[in-house]
């Protein structure tokens, strides 16, 4: 009912309403305050202290969720802290291997963080089409052209996927049909790895695409 009320007051006299609020929350401490105090005259005249009016919280909590959730941090909070102490103590014991674990560590950090995913896969792609639709067919690299139509027909048809690997990637497509008219097309190149059913059309690592950047190499000689 209170919070109707000022919801009510607020949307007739907004200065009016953040006083009333500010008034409100006075009031509260004050109330709070006055309970605080009120608690520790009683605990005093009673000769129990505060400490003794936790034990008694912690001994009625027993068996209960609030315990089990105290328990729980409580072993949390040691563990992790045993664990911190441990690696401070290996790092002094074994300088040079926690400098070439460190090491290892921030070189796997930087390449997952360039990782190339399926956007950056796309914009390659459509780079290399824009690149080759630039140049005369008498200039185009045919091994170069025919890629790049086989990934777009491919793409149409939504049969490309990626493979995430946290640390590298992988394109492939499971269109069989399409991979052997493609095979038939360019007799001089094959993909660098297939598997049943699954054809693995690049290779993702360090911010670059592998095959598509080997294919894309001189695309504009014709051989």
């Amino acid at each position: 009912m209170s919070i109707f009320l000022m919801n009510r007051f607020y949307y007739i006299s907004k200065p009016a309403a953040l006083k009333f609020y500010k008034l409100a929350l006075e009031v509260s401490l004050n109330t709070c305050s006055k309970i605080g105090q009120k608690l520790k005259a009683t605990a005093h005249r009673a000769g129990v202290t505060l400490q003794d009016i936790g034990k008694e919280l912690d001994e009625t909590s027993k068996g209960t969720v609030v315990e089990k959730w105290i328990i729980y941090w409580k072993t949390t909070y040691k563990e992790y802290t045993q664990v911190g102490i441990d690696v401070i103590k290996d790092i002094r014991d074994h300088p040079f291997q926690s400098i070439y674990i460190a090491l290892l560590s921030a070189a796997a950090w930087q390449v997952y963080k360039i990782n190339p995913d399926e956007r950056h896969y796309w914009s390659a792609v459509l780079n290399s089409a824009n690149d080759i639709a630039l140049l005369p067919k008498s200039l185009r690299k045919p091994q170069a052209e025919n890629y790049v139509k086989f990934i777009q027909q491919c793409h149409q048809k939504g049969l490309i996927r990626r493979l995430n690997l946290l640390l590298a990637s992988f394109m492939w497509t499971i269109d069989e049909e399409n991979y052997r008219y493609f095979g038939k097309e360019i007799k001089y190149f094959k993909f660098p790895y297939t598997f049943p059913k699954i054809r693995v059309l690049d290779f993702g690592f360090m911010n670059n695409w592998w095959v598509l950047n080997y294919i894309m190499d001189d695309y504009d000689v014709a051989l």
